[in-house]
């Protein structure tokens, strides 16, 4: 059994969400929503981020990526919220149960050891457990993994 009714719910929850927020985004014309979160970045982050921030943006519609730039900011919103929305209630799960600090303890010692790109930057967290459990040498896992 491979749960396709199960992921393919998953699925159409997200997509629901990304797409009204495709389509809130696209309500205004692209240079308006560029100012506008650009001016967001400039309150939140101060004058540089918001610079930058606009920079990339005209880059984005200069080379005519928008409608991708709109869905990845929508992805990443929607992400955060929902990082949120799941990190705050187990956390304060966690604080309130020793025997669940006591499970989950190791696991979050050992992601903490790691370094960042280890845990979060996919290839590299395949080199890493390729070298562990397949006992390579590092320079043979490079190649063989960017070889494929």
């Amino acid at each position: 059994m491979n749960y396709h009714f199960l992921f393919s719910a998953i699925a159409s929850f997200f997509d629901f969400w990304v797409t009204g927020i495709v389509n809130l985004l696209s309500l205004a014309p692209a240079p308006i929503v560029a100012a506008v979160l650009a001016l967001i970045a400039l309150v939140i982050s101060g004058w540089r981020m918001g610079l930058l921030t606009a920079a990339g943006f005209a880059v984005c519609l200069v080379l005519g990526m928008w409608d991708a730039t709109i869905q990845t900011i929508a992805l990443v919103v929607l992400a955060v919220l929902f990082s949120i929305g799941l990190g705050i209630p187990i956390g304060i799960l966690l604080s309130r149960s020793e025997k669940l600090q006591s499970i989950t303890r190791p696991v979050l010692d050992i992601m903490q050891t790691l370094p960042r790109g280890y845990t979060s930057f996919q290839p590299l967290s395949c080199l890493v457990s390729e070298r562990f459990l397949h006992s390579s040498r590092p320079s043979s896992t490079v190649s063989r993994r960017w070889s494929d």
